[in-house]
């Protein structure tokens, strides 16, 4: 392999943990430790393959791996006018002022259901329809979250994909993982920021005119029923994410299953076993709202 001295166009940036992330030029992004920084800096020096592999102690094709992985990336240039840049770190925020606004809206969801809320089945398959309709408009305006919080950072793409035999908008915002903590947090919680103003919004509704109660109530409960399985950190969701981030354990949901296999009673077993209940519950809500629908359905059918 000839030298890559000059060759290498990429740019790399901190995470915080004593790695890296390195973006080529065709948009691939690798993780690396500080070793493969390094030995990917050598390489841009001059080092060959073979020296750097000595260095380090690693063998050569490991070393080659890497050259082949930044090739498919477009970083190895033919001119050698290549340059390896390092990128500012990002400014990172408190996640505080965040949860207490989530604590805010909550309270003011707690308070609707204690006093105003008085309808969970509706009594007509249209008026179900409707909430079902209202459901879909706020599930996507939830994923328009995720794609507002990561839009400073990065660009994140939005489309449509299908779960099953139900289509589903989403906000891809996987490059999220190379920002600070702050920032993947506040991007994994901005759909349910949303989901509460959202609801809050329609509480406000059923609270100034309450012939809409019968539609709101049922509303809050299926976007409620909804929230508890985005949350379930069991899920590879937002749930997931964000209690991964916020007590900083990777791979928080392969150990817990395997405790919880195992039998282990900790707190990974009783973070799995919490996660499988709030499954459950989710699946309740959700069953409801499609009570809504087809059980008055068929009720007026026969």
């Amino acid at each position: 392999m000839t030298s890559l001295a000059g060759r290498l166009e990429l740019t790399w940036g901190e995470l915080g943990d004593r790695t890296v992330w390195v973006r080529t030029p065709g948009g691939r992004l690798l993780r690396l430790d500080d070793q493969g920084l390094r030995a990917l800096l050598d390489l841009d020096r001059g080092r060959t393959v073979g020296q750097v592999a000595r260095r380090y102690g690693v063998a050569p094709e490991e070393v080659r791996g890497l050259v082949d992985a930044l090739a498919r990336g477009g970083a190895l240039r033919p001119d050698g006018r290549g340059r390896v840049t390092r990128a500012h770190r990002t400014h990172d925020e408190p996640f505080a002022p965040w949860l207490l606004g989530l604590a805010a809206l909550l309270a003011v969801h707690g308070e609707y259901l204690a006093r105003h809320a008085r309808t969970a089945v509706l009594e007509s398959w249209t008026e179900g329809l409707v909430v079902v309709g209202l459901a879909l408009v706020a599930a996507l305006l939830h994923e328009g979250g995720h794609w507002c919080a990561a839009r400073p950072h990065f660009r994140p793409r939005f489309g449509l994909t299908w779960l099953g035999w139900l289509p589903a908008a989403y906000a891809d915002t996987h490059e999220a993982w190379r920002l600070p903590r702050g920032a993947r947090l506040r991007i994994s919680a901005a759909g349910v920021l949303v989901d509460l103003v959202v609801n809050t919004g329609a509480i406000l509704v059923a609270v100034a005119c309450p012939e809409l109660e019968r539609f709101v109530t049922p509303f809050v409960l299926a976007q409620l029923s909804r929230m508890t399985l985005t949350l379930n950190p069991l899920v590879d969701g937002d749930g997931y994410w964000l209690l991964a981030d916020g007590l900083g354990i990777t791979n928080l949901r392969t150990q817990a299953r395997r405790r919880l296999a195992e039998r282990r009673l900790d707190l990974y077993a009783l973070f799995a076993l919490l996660s499988l209940a709030l499954g459950l519950l989710s699946l309740v809500g959700l069953g409801l709202l499609l009570w809504n629908v087809l059980g008055n359905l068929a009720g007026t059918l026969l």
